[in-house]
C-alpha cells in the first residue's frame, strides 16, 4: 500500500490517470450536513411502516443510515423497493440544497475538466440528487458521466463494482487507467473488484485507521 498524505505527491500519481472517478457524499460534499441522515432514515422507516401491514422483522429501528432502510426493502419487501427508493430520492434532493461542499473538491473537478480528461461521479446516492447539486454549483459541464443510483440498480450499489464498471466502460477507459476517490470501505471494496486505483479520502482520524490498509493512496484533504 502507498500512504500519501501530501497532496502534491498524490497529484503526481493522479497525473498518470486518464479517468477520475469521485464518490459523491464525502469527497464532493457532505450530503446530509443540513438535512440529517438520521431524520431521513426515520422518514423512510415510517413510510415503509405505512406500506406493510405486518411487522418489519429484522429492521433496525435505531439506525441513522437511510441506506439501511433501502437495503432492508431490497431484501425483505421487494414489492415496496420502488416506493422507498422514490422517497429516498426526494429526501436526497432536499438534502443537497443545503449540503456543505468538501473543501477543494469543486476546484479539483473544474481543474480536471480544464485538463480535458473525463471525470465521473460514482455514487450510491441518486442520480437526480447529484444532478441537482451539480446544477446548483455550476459543475454540470465539468462532469462527463454520473454512474449512481436509479430505481433499476438498487441491488447493484457499492460495494458491488457495477457502478464503477459502468462508468469505466461508458467512457471507454481501461480500468488500470482510472482512479477512484472514495471515503468508505464499500468504495474501496468496489474499487478493488473493478480493478481501478483506490484512493481513500480520509479527512477524519477514524477513516485513516479504517481505510489505510485497503487503499493504494491515502489523502486527508484536497489541496495543500
Amino acid at each position: 500500500m502507498t500512504r500519501v498524505h501530501d497532496w502534491q505527491a498524490a497529484r503526481t500519481e493522479l497525473n498518470k490517470t486518464k479517468l477520475l472517478l469521485l464518490d459523491f457524499d464525502g469527497p464532493v460534499c457532505s450530503v446530509f450536513s443540513g438535512l440529517l441522515a438520521s431524520e431521513v432514515a426515520i422518514r423512510l422507516r415510517n413510510h415503509l411502516y405505512g406500506l406493510v401491514s405486518g411487522p418489519l422483522v429484522g429492521l433496525d429501528k435505531t439506525s441513522s443510515d437511510p441506506f439501511d432502510v433501502l437495503s432492508y426493502a431490497v431484501t425483505h419487501t421487494p414489492e415496496h423497493v420502488a416506493a422507498i427508493e422514490f422517497q429516498f430520492t426526494q429526501q436526497e434532493c432536499k438534502a443537497v440544497q443545503s449540503a456543505q461542499p468538501t473543501a477543494g473538491a469543486h476546484a479539483l473537478i473544474k481543474e480536471w475538466s480544464r485538463d480535458g480528461r473525463p471525470l465521473a461521479i460514482v455514487s450510491n446516492n441518486s442520480v437526480d440528487a447529484i444532478r441537482l447539486y451539480l446544477d446548483i454549483h455550476d459543475l454540470t459541464h465539468a462532469v462527463s458521466l454520473i454512474s449512481a443510483r436509479t430505481p433499476q440498480v438498487v441491488d447493484k450499489l457499492k460495494p458491488a463494482p457495477y457502478l464503477i464498471n459502468m462508468a469505466v466502460s461508458g467512457l471507454n477507459i481501461d480500468p488500470k487507467d482510472a482512479a477512484f476517490i472514495g471515503d468508505s470501505l464499500s468504495d474501496l471494496v468496489a474499487g478493488t473488484s473493478a480493478g481501478v486505483t483506490r484512493i481513500a479520502f480520509a479527512n477524519k482520524a477514524w477513516k485513516r485507521a479504517a481505510l489505510g490498509s485497503t487503499c493504494d493512496i491515502l489523502i486527508e484533504k484536497f489541496g495543500r
